[in-house]
């Protein structure tokens, strides 16, 4: 492995071919040496019905668990086989049976770094029979399952070995959950079902963890709103509201590849960055950053702590200005890179209180800020996402590339239309110099005033 401590001024040319980083390179080492339960965590409702499969679910948006619904058909010729889906098989991304799902999710590379959950729910025709009297479900009754969870676990077992199941045998209550860095490389399978009240499960397991990763009193907490009833989190509001109140496993449908999803959790794993992408950009393979100081900046926490990063670069011209002062492996993509440039790219999280009405979904009450630091101040840009803006309690980040005015001084927000927006926690990390962070805790608006400047 190769470590880079760079401050890159002026050009900057990076052949690099090091190898891929330590196990403590990838997440920041206060989430590496953090039991499982004590973080929070992306984590997707029907992994087999979404845009992408689990390798790319795992790798490129930082989803650390995997829900895969399954059942055995009542027809040939799969009437002994685990098909996933949920009230009849659901092939996608070329993946039909629970044992194709299951090596895709071996082949993440992340798996170095992190745990995977792998969330199994049991589905039979007698499923649906407590709120559909005419069930047309696919998938057979249980008592023709047999020796099902043998079955199963032979299965698993062949599938991603012994070695590399940590079950509900090995768990110790009196020291609770492993940390991240013991438990990496490692599938926690939780076992469910959904039989009509019907137990079909082998509680007297130790393979599995039933239900909802108990832990024998030491839970993996699941989000649900504020009315108690369990959904996935569709909003930034949902986000901002599970973030804030601890819960360990933010499960989603479709938002996991939505910009809020990212923040404040853990930062794309490696970065990616591409000059030449036009789109909407937050590090993905598919969304990839557009600068290296936008890289840079996600491995900062959002308590404020910088931590090492890995960013693939591809090959090209990046002119913005950086300074990389934590461990970093940078590896150019397809050709060379050249990094030089007067501007400097710049994050800002903006988080919204929960009063009523605090936030705006107008694309006519658009914000705006404008940055002060020891070398002067940049002009006023606008804060533009094109798929979510500034939901009540949400937080949500924004990237811009400005002048470099130095260590950061304030910032000044305001707020266009007719719409008054209550801001909570404003943070802006620097390319250059770093995260600063300051709690506005007011409204800003037509009614209220608007721009307002706040110091860091």
């Amino acid at each position: 492995m190769r470590t880079h401590f760079l401050s890159i001024i002026g050009s900057y040319i990076l052949l690099l071919t090091a190898s891929y980083a330590q196990q403590n390179m990838a997440y920041p080492a206060d989430v590496m040496n953090s039991p499982l339960n004590q973080i929070q965590f992306k984590a997707t409702h029907n992994s087999y019905f979404l845009d992408h499969p689990p390798v790319q679910l795992i790798d490129h948006y930082n989803v650390w668990e995997i829900e895969l619904d399954f059942g055995i058909l009542r027809t040939p010729p799969n009437s002994s086989e685990f098909i996933v889906g949920h009230n009849d098989p659901d092939p996608k991304h070329g993946l039909h049976s629970l044992r194709d799902w299951v090596l895709d999710i071996t082949l993440a590379n992340s798996l170095q770094y992190h745990p995977i959950i792998l969330k199994l729910e049991a589905k039979t025709i007698n499923s649906c029979n407590g709120w559909n009297p005419i069930c047309t479900w696919d998938w057979d009754t249980v008592d023709k399952w047999g020796n099902w969870q043998e079955r199963l676990t032979n299965e698993l077992l062949a599938t991603i070995g012994r070695q590399n199941w940590f079950t509900s045998a090995e768990f110790n209550p009196a020291t609770g959950w492993p940390t991240v860095q013991q438990l990496a490389g490692k599938f926690i399978i939780s076992l469910q079902d959904n039989n009509a009240g019907k137990d079909i499960q082998n509680p007297n397991s130790t393979d599995f963890f039933f239900p909802q990763f108990e832990g024998k009193g030491i839970p993996l907490t699941d989000w649900s709103p504020k009315s108690g009833d369990w959904r996935p989190i569709e909003s930034t509001a949902d986000f901002g509201y599970a973030l804030k109140k601890g819960f360990n496993r933010l499960i989603m449908d479709g938002g996991y590849k939505e910009p809020w999803s990212n923040v404040l959790v853990h930062s794309p794993l490696p970065s990616i960055v591409n000059s030449s992408y036009a789109g909407w950009h937050w590090g993905t393979i598919f969304e990839p950053f557009q600068t290296v100081g936008h890289a840079i900046n996600a491995s900062w926490t959002g308590e404020g702590k910088p931590t090492s990063q890995i960013i693939n670069i591809f090959a090209g011209n990046y002119s913005d200005k950086v300074t990389i002062s934590t461990p970093a492996e940078l590896h150019s993509k397809n050709g060379t890179v050249t990094i030089g440039g007067k501007n400097v790219a710049y994050t800002i999280t903006l988080s919204l209180d929960e009063h009523e009405d605090a936030g705006t979904d107008s694309p006519n009450s658009p914000v705006y800020v404008r940055l002060h630091g020891i070398k002067g101040s940049t002009g006023d840009y606008g804060l533009e996402n094109p798929k979510v803006y500034l939901d009540r309690a949400g937080a949500e980040t924004f990237w811009i590339t400005a002048a470099d005015v130095g260590v950061l001084q304030s910032i000044t927000v305001g707020v266009q239309g007719r719409d008054d927006i209550y801001f909570d926690d404003i943070i802006v990390v620097s390319a250059t110099t770093g995260w600063k962070k300051v709690h506005a805790g007011a409204w800003i608006g037509d009614d209220n005033g608007t721009p307002k400047t706040f110091n860091f």
